[in-house]
């Protein structure tokens, strides 16, 4: 949105210098980038105090703490039970048993 409308006020001033627009409608343009700016600054405030809310909040620290160490628990129940379905020969074995050394020993970040 400010990106736009810094390139509105260029368009504006051009045609503003070439005789087209009146000052009013440059000083418009220039209004609405300060206004988005200033909305923008709002907004990132409000997003600082939420989350610094959040980080200091000890209530909803633990229950994150605690959906975390259950969400981890659903995958390795889940793992176990797809395992039997999913190494059925030496091959998928190999592969699943080499991903996962890279993955803990090398520490690689699988999400990127």
């Amino acid at each position: 949105m400010i990106n736009r409308s810094n390139d509105n006020i260029r368009v504006i001033r051009g045609a503003y210098e070439a005789g087209a627009f009146k000052i009013t409608d440059l000083l418009s343009e220039q209004r609405r980038l300060v206004d988005s700016q200033r909305e923008l600054t709002d907004t990132l405030s409000e997003q600082y105090r939420a989350l610094k809310m959040v980080r200091y909040n000890r209530w909803l620290q633990a229950f994150l703490a605690g959906a975390s160490v259950a969400a981890v628990g659903l995958i390795i129940v889940v793992s176990l039970d797809l395992i039997p379905a999913a190494l059925l020969d030496f091959p998928t074995i190999a592969v699943a048993l080499v991903a996962f050394l890279v993955i803990t020993v090398m520490k690689v970040d699988v999400a990127r």
